[in-house]
């Protein structure tokens, strides 16, 4: 058995023919060549957990600032 690429598992056939004429109209209006990818993910992001940790933890120190910043004063 023949091994199915993503676009053939995740459109149908009518489905892969609608976007081969839509890429095929738009390319007529460019001089330049249409490519639709399917992927799987475009970037995992890996410092994105590390940011919003760092965010909430900024945000959080200053709403707490206010009411109990003064029992830090020496």
């Amino acid at each position: 058995m023949k091994n199915k690429s993503k676009a053939q598992l995740f459109f149908s056939k009518e489905e892969q023919k609608r976007i081969c004429d839509v890429v095929h109209n738009a390319e007529l209006k460019t001089s330049g060549e249409l490519v639709p990818m399917i992927v799987s993910e475009s970037h995992s992001y890996p410092m994105a957990p590390v940011r919003g940790g760092a965010l909430v933890a900024l945000i959080t120190s200053l709403l707490l600032t206010a009411p109990i910043g003064e029992m830090f004063w020496l």
